[in-house]
């Protein structure tokens, strides 16, 4: 994508020196402005940094600050606003401000609307899917991955009420 891209941009006279694709530029932000992992410790650190765009989803898995794993997948923001929508029989844009107003993954936190809930939960449960498999596929290229230390969840999309919670309940790691 990013050739087609930078091809593109080519034909119309705009030459690009340098461009970093979306999960490398999510490394190199975590790594300016992340947790350090401390060089002492004999135990290893497994971290997933998760940046949930409206519609993309770039994912890191670092493992002892290193990087051992890069994906990006058409996955965001949007998808739990269209969520929303068909639940509610509401306009698209009508479920967006619902979202960031009253949406949340827990009915007993305040403000949040209960019938977003369910709708919610089911598009979280997918994004806990990817960021399983991505998990998996970082596991595949290493031969083995220790157990996971910690998850950090980014962007827009990761802004849903009781998001971090739900991924921590369910991934029994801090987010």
């Amino acid at each position: 994508e990013l050739g087609n891209l930078l091809d593109s941009l080519e034909s119309e006279g705009i030459t690009v020196a340098k461009a970093v694709p979306q999960p490398l530029a999510l490394l190199l932000a975590y790594d300016m402005l992340g947790r350090r992992v401390d060089p002492s410790s004999e135990d290893d650190d497994v971290t997933l940094v998760a940046d949930v765009g409206s519609t993309g989803l770039d994912v890191i898995v670092l493992l002892n600050g290193r990087l051992a794993f890069a994906r990006s997948t058409t996955f965001g923001g949007t998808q739990f606003t269209e969520a929303l929508a068909g639940a509610l029989n509401v306009s698209v844009h009508d479920a967006e401000k619902l979202k960031i107003k009253r949406g949340g993954l827990d009915r007993s936190e305040a403000g949040v609307l209960g019938d977003s809930v369910a709708p919610l939960r089911k598009v979280a449960a997918q994004l806990l899917t990817m960021l399983e498999a991505s998990l998996r596929m970082a596991g595949g290229q290493k031969k083995k991955l220790p157990p996971l230390t910690g998850i950090v969840l980014l962007g827009g999309g990761a802004r849903i009420r009781g998001l971090p919670s739900f991924v921590s309940q369910r991934m029994k790691v801090p987010v």
